[in-house]
């Protein structure tokens, strides 16, 4: 009896894991591989937070059986979950690496107290940043890359398309100059929101925003 009343409480609950599976099946289809660990019950508890870090405690055997050695290491940036019943919102990234949900990184960490059918999440702007070799930095040449700053460079889906963040405009209104797999410019104003293809070779275009 005295052995349950001193039982140290779970620190990840059904109703974390149920909101985390919420979570990742709001996320764009190629990323649905996460539901699966999740549902399983991968996630056993978090770690003590290094500043807005919290590293996840997983199942050793789950871990085994999820885990992909070639998988990439990357953050899925933006997701935003908010409270149906106060409106009150998190801004939560989540690392990814080999396979497995390894760190969420938040500023807010209410929204864990959030029930998985009270919240809404919004992953319209999520971006996803590669933490090992980019992707991104291939499809450029270094003439091009001197006007980059490496934080630019991310992952954005738009109309069910991958895009890559490379400069942002220098009107301030979170315009971007982005391209795409093969290379085509694009430039995406969000309000009214609109890609519109450019012609000038993107060492020009990059130069002359600098």
């Amino acid at each position: 009896m005295l052995g349950n009343l001193f039982k140290k409480k779970p620190t990840f609950t059904p109703a974390m894991q149920e909101l985390f599976v919420k979570i990742s099946l709001a996320l764009p289809q190629r990323f649905h591989f996460l539901q699966k660990q999740l549902t399983e019950g991968i996630i056993k508890g978090i770690k003590k937070p290094e500043g807005q870090r919290y590293q996840l405690r997983l199942d050793i055997p789950l871990l085994n059986k999820y885990e992909d050695k070639k998988g990439r290491n990357f953050l899925i940036e933006n997701i935003v979950i908010q409270s149906v019943e106060t409106g009150k919102s998190s801004v939560v990234s989540w690392n990814v690496a080999y396979g497995l949900l390894l760190v969420y990184i938040t500023a807010n960490n209410d929204f864990l107290k959030w029930q998985a059918e009270a919240v809404g999440i919004d992953t319209s702007r999520i971006r996803i940043k590669y933490l090992d070799d980019s992707p991104i930095e291939k499809l450029l040449s270094k003439e091009e890359q001197q006007y980059i700053t490496p934080n630019d460079l991310y992952e954005v889906s738009l109309n069910d398309k991958t895009y890559y963040h490379v400069q942002d405009i220098t009107d301030g209104d979170g315009n971007f100059i982005g391209i795409d797999a093969d290379k085509n410019v694009y430039e995406f104003r969000h309000d009214p929101f609109e890609i519109t293809l450019l012609t000038e070779p993107l060492e020009t275009i990059l130069k002359n925003n600098k």
